[in-house]
């Protein structure tokens, strides 16, 4: 086994908008006490939450705490290390997967350890005399559940002005946020995008 084919899911999704309203306003130059008409609010806080995915997506982060499932065909044939493919990692849950014998197995914690500390998070095997296990030839036979996402205390400054910039620029043009358009976003938005890519927060 070569490269580890995988698939990523959400097991639970956060909803609290990481920026108030209120920030987004003053952002957009209006009062941050200014009372909008409901459907005006609500389509403010719809921008603020899709300039997080945004964010999310552009910076390739996490930006609340959220629980994700990794699905593996296998354990790595030469490496001792798993990516998560998602950042920053707070904890591993468990690592469930299907014997040979084609039962469910759980694997000890006392096997692996995290190393949430490099640009991409890995699972990596507690210590060299430690194996990964034998599983199954079928499909998504290994499963790591996994909590990633930063907490408020955590959020970087630069990843809320990020979303605060986007959600007014938004709100402003009266327009959707659509991904893949970096290039028409505001240039302070790019450049906090980039901030966020370059560094490591843990």
């Amino acid at each position: 086994m070569g490269v580890l084919e995988y698939a990523l899911t959400q097991s639970t999704r956060a909803t609290t908008l990481v920026v108030p309203a209120c920030e987004v306003k003053v952002q957009a130059r209006m009062s941050s006490d200014c009372t909008l008409p409901d459907d005006v609010e609500m389509s403010l806080q719809n921008d603020i939450l899709s300039a997080q995915e945004l964010v999310e997506q552009d910076a390739e982060l996490v930006l609340q705490t959220e629980t994700w499932v990794l699905k593996l065909d296998g354990f790595p044939l030469f490496e001792d290390y798993i990516f998560l493919h998602k950042r920053p990692v707070q904890s591993i849950t468990s690592v469930v997967y299907t014997d040979e014998n084609g039962t469910s197995q759980t694997w000890a914690a006392s096997n692996y350890n995290l190393d949430a500390n490099r640009t991409w998070p890995v699972l990596f095997k507690a210590d060299n005399d430690v194996d990964w296990p034998d599983t199954d030839s079928e499909r998504n036979v290994v499963t790591i559940t996994f909590v990633a996402g930063y907490t408020p205390a955590t959020l970087p400054r630069m990843a809320r002005r990020a979303v605060k910039l986007m959600a007014a620029h938004s709100f402003q043009n009266s327009m959707p946020v659509t991904f893949g358009n970096v290039q028409d976003m505001p240039l302070t938005y790019q450049h906090a995008i980039e901030h966020l890519k370059s560094e490591v927060y843990v």
